[in-house]
């Protein structure tokens, strides 16, 4: 057996509500799980007692090939808590295999001072003051901060005020968001952020790409997890808040935030199997929706009808649902009270059962003029987000209208290069891919050519279903890149190797697939192979400015 990942719990997570401390256990097939197991529990439960934890619990959550285990601890305490797991486990696998271990009595004399220098009194009864005003609150190992964005106020872990001291009127929450979702969360945030800002609010918003407040990016980055969502809340610039929740930080660590006003889940597709026990569609599900954890009786959840696995989970949830689809007559829309469809061609919001035309799909410039459906889809996600928020159907046309492609750097860019129509965008799973080419078939070219690449940490064989997804269209050219940047343990060719292979396999011939060893030139080769009246489809990861830089200046956009 091995130790393959400890970690803090600071949020509700797919294993329970609780904070405390995590571990992932993998076991070889001589293994047996159950009896190590029931040893890990009865030396985590011994130790609990003796530092005083008696009444922490304790659940574990197993997968084909390992378990995790997990304890709750105090707020405070829980570096100290992840020790106490470890400790467990090197406790359990010692006395299975008859080995030599640390004496109880040492060790709990060790954990004893972890958890003595690490304990914050004040911390704990500021957070039961806050529990008792209903007043949100956030904490990291630097700062302690009650209320969100411009009711916030923070103060050092160091340096916290006792609950008397803290002038509770002042401190309240904001309007918050929550987007998840396999794809297409990040243009379902920008898209949520221009319907608010139409309505006069000053957002702030953490993605995958930024962290921005008011209108104006802050820092640059993957900020998808709860420290960028934190960074957002404490903004004193924001009156309402739009947070981008990918699936790796609520493994990680959990969600940000206990309560949102609503939350989306915009799809559910295979990605990332295989990490942290996630090894099936119907386990991902169960990732996102995590953020049903934050939605109380007043909350809203906003589910894609046009997605099975959601449509399944959510028809008997015990939520208040937001159901959106593609098709104005899906069985979940007929009595749905809170809907967004499309109708002729014209966004349509239902409240209540009240009906609001916001804009014809072709005016919402995401959409490419109607072609690109999955981003339709981002658009109604959007319109039910910001709709549970407080956003008014008069403003959102507005919003909707005024973010154009240039302000989605990324996701369906498009630039006419040579006469050639060039589109650049983020896909990097199969659902992804086969989303993004569908636009291929409202618009194909006279060639087709397709740059595509895959990160190392995926399973061979979902490389090779991202190699099938693309080959679902007519290609003339495929240019395979190398990531570099993304080689995550596998040789350097092997992940390029496994795509050509696979686009051989589906018919295309080799003489027509090439492999790069950059994106940039990638790009600069698709360039130089085009004619006019081509369609080049351009899958960028690495380098996504350098790459629309690059285009903007070959096709004259500022």
């Amino acid at each position: 057996m091995k130790l393959v990942s400890s970690r803090r719990l600071t949020g509700p997570n797919l294993l329970w509500s609780r904070v405390g401390a995590v571990i992932d256990v993998q076991f070889d097939s001589g293994d047996c799980m159950d009896t190590f197991v029931v040893e890990w529990r009865a030396q985590v439960h011994g130790m609990l007692t003796a530092l005083g934890w008696g009444a922490e619990q304790t659940c574990e959550r197993r997968y084909s090939n390992g378990v995790s285990l997990a304890i709750s601890a105090p707020v405070d305490c829980l570096y100290a808590a992840t020790d106490v797991n470890e400790w467990a486990f090197e406790a359990a696998a010692a006395k299975i295999g008859r080995s030599e271990f640390d004496d109880f009595e040492c060790a709990a004399a060790r954990l004893t001072e972890l958890v003595r220098g690490e304990r914050n009194p004040r911390l704990l009864d500021v957070i039961d003051g806050a529990e008792r005003h209903r007043v949100p609150w956030l904490r990291d190992d630097d700062s302690v901060s009650l209320g969100y964005g411009r009711y916030s106020r923070s103060w050092p872990v160091t340096d916290i005020p006792v609950p008397e001291a803290v002038d509770w009127n002042s401190v309240a929450a904001i309007p918050v968001g929550l987007v998840t979702g396999t794809n297409g969360k990040t243009t379902c945030v920008r898209l949520a952020a221009a319907i608010l800002q139409a309505a006069g609010l000053q957002v702030g918003l953490s993605s995958t790409d930024w962290i921005a407040t008011a209108g104006e990016i802050v820092e640059r980055g993957d900020f998808s997890g709860p420290g960028g969502a934190r960074t957002v809340l404490r903004s004193d610039r924001v009156d309402a808040a739009v947070l981008e929740t990918a699936r790796g930080g609520m493994l990680r660590r959990g969600l940000a935030v206990r309560r949102a006003d609503a939350a989306v889940i915009t799809n559910v597709a295979a990605d990332h199997l295989g990490e942290f026990g996630v090894e099936t569609v119907e386990q991902l599900l169960d990732v996102k929706w995590i953020v049903t954890q934050a939605c109380d009786r007043h909350s809203r959840l906003v589910l894609n009808a046009d997605d099975a696995s959601l449509a399944a989970r959510g028809r008997d949830a015990p939520f208040n649902i937001v159901w959106f689809s593609l098709d104005p007559g899906h069985p979940l829309l007929e009595e749905a009270a809170q809907k967004c469809t499309v109708e002729s061609g014209m966004v349509v919001l239902y409240q209540n059962h009240t009906r609001y035309e916001l804009l014809p799909v072709v005016e919402i410039p995401v959409t490419l003029g109607g072609t690109a459906v999955h981003n339709i889809s981002n658009v109604l996600a959007a319109v039910g987000l910001t709709g549970a928020m407080g956003a008014a159907p008069g403003v959102m046309a507005g919003g909707l209208a005024a973010m154009s492609n240039q302000d989605n750097p990324g996701r369906c860019n498009q630039f006419v290069v040579n006469g050639a129509r060039v589109m650049v965008d983020f896909a990097h799973n199969p659902h992804g891919v086969s989303a993004f080419l569908d636009i291929a078939r409202h618009a194909p070219g006279m060639r087709q050519l397709l740059v595509i690449g895959q990160a190392g940490d995926r399973r061979d064989e979902d490389i090779r279903e991202l190699a099938q997804a693309a080959a679902a269209i007519p290609l003339n050219r495929v240019i395979v890149k190398e990531l570099n940047q993304y080689a995550r343990g596998r040789r350097h060719g092997e992940t390029a190797a496994i795509l050509r292979e696979e686009f051989v396999h589906r018919g295309i011939e080799p003489e027509r697939i090439s492999v790069v060893e950059n994106e940039i030139d990638a790009v600069r080769a698709a360039i130089d192979w085009t004619q006019p009246g081509d369609l080049l489809m351009l899958l960028i990861h690495e380098d996504r400015d350098g790459v629309l830089a690059y285009l903007q200046t070959l096709s004259g956009v500022g």
